[in-house]
């Protein structure tokens, strides 16, 4: 408990800098077992001061201070906060904490002190580090930070590349390469609470399209996962040759990451002669690359388009064609961008 015994007894707050400070104090006074009850709204502090929050009692009067809130109602600025208790010449400091903004610190009747964050929940012991939130960001340029936080992961992946289109032929068969995979990478930062950051979400290549690439930055730094290559294709041969269409390269290997990764290459559109001059009797097209957080699409033994990647930054598959008519690559996936918040 807190008690407030003379006339010279007072409670004060001492605000660090300028900022929207609301202070609620409830008590019980006790006069010779009358017991009376009591409590003050202070108005808004808003600048760097020290103010008294809880008066002292009447003569012959004991104020048992029951429960006191000091919350931090600026959106954006945190502030120093020192709480003392003076009886007139001694001053002792009974609590002391920056209270980032939204947060809260609350005495209860029991004499402890509870620190609460912007979403309300306690603020435990050891408050760094402490995990807030994971945000999965596949469009939009820009994210906010939390009020609590100072730290963040963030985790990336690349666009995959559009599988090759194949050519229609009515004597040939043809057939295209998958897409490479989107790159990855993976950053801690430093960060200024409630803040925004500008990132960029890589998008998936159309057929016989290159992916492009996810970004996001803090200050000069800038952290960049490659999208993935287009995949080859088309290309006409006679059915008696034996080929293969190239598979398109993965995201190179990324920038500016604590891990920095490339992305897996698509694999080869294949075609081997049959036994007669005239006839492809095995073929396929190449799949996809995988990501790290996707697949490439499945090549394809017959005649189709190709499957689009899936997931995250998966390539898509190449095209394959054995009539008149033309089959288009699949179209790779698009990227991601994940951004993990903590205290």
């Amino acid at each position: 408990m807190l008690l407030l015994t003379s006339t010279s007894d007072l409670v004060q707050i001492i605000t660090a800098s300028a900022g929207t400070i609301n202070v609620h104090a409830s008590w019980i006074d006790n006069a010779a077992g009358t017991i009376t009850p009591g409590r003050t709204n202070t108005p808004t502090i808003t600048g760097a001061a020290t103010t008294t929050t809880i008066a002292a009692p009447l003569t012959a009067v004991q104020r048992n201070v029951k429960m006191m809130s000091i919350r931090n109602e600026h959106a954006t600025t945190s502030n120093l906060i020192t709480v003392q208790h003076t009886d007139g010449t001694n001053v002792e400091t009974i609590w002391k904490g920056t209270l980032l903004a939204s947060e809260e610190v609350v005495l209860d009747a029991e004499g402890r002190w509870t620190y609460y964050d912007a979403s309300g929940a306690p603020k435990l012991s050891p408050a760094v580090g402490r995990f807030i939130s994971a945000t999965v960001k596949t469009s939009g340029t820009s994210h906010t930070v939390s009020a609590s936080t100072n730290t963040i992961r963030v985790r990336l992946v690349a666009g995959g590349g559009g599988g090759g289109n194949s050519t229609g032929n009515a004597t040939q068969t043809a057939v295209a390469g998958g897409g490479g995979a989107g790159g990855y990478a993976e950053k801690w930062f430093t960060v200024a609470p409630n803040t925004a950051y500008t990132y960029a979400v890589g998008g998936g290549g159309a057929a016989g399209a290159a992916g492009t690439n996810s970004t996001f930055a803090v200050g000069a730094t800038t952290v960049t996962a490659i999208g993935g290559s287009a995949g080859g294709g088309p290309v006409t041969q006679t059915n008696a040759t034996v080929f293969h269409i190239p598979g398109g390269a993965g995201g190179t290997v990324s920038t500016n990451g604590d891990i920095n990764s490339s992305g897996a290459p698509g694999l080869p559109g294949m075609r081997a002669p049959g036994t007669a001059a005239t006839a492809a009797n095995t073929f396929h097209s190449g799949g996809g690359g995988s990501s790290a957080l996707g697949s490439g699409g499945v090549g394809s033994g017959t005649a189709a388009n190709g499957a689009a990647g899936a997931g995250y930054g998966g390539g898509g598959a190449g095209g394959l064609s054995n009539t008149t008519g033309a089959n288009n690559g699949g179209i790779g996936a698009a990227g991601v961008v994940i951004i993990e918040e903590f205290s």
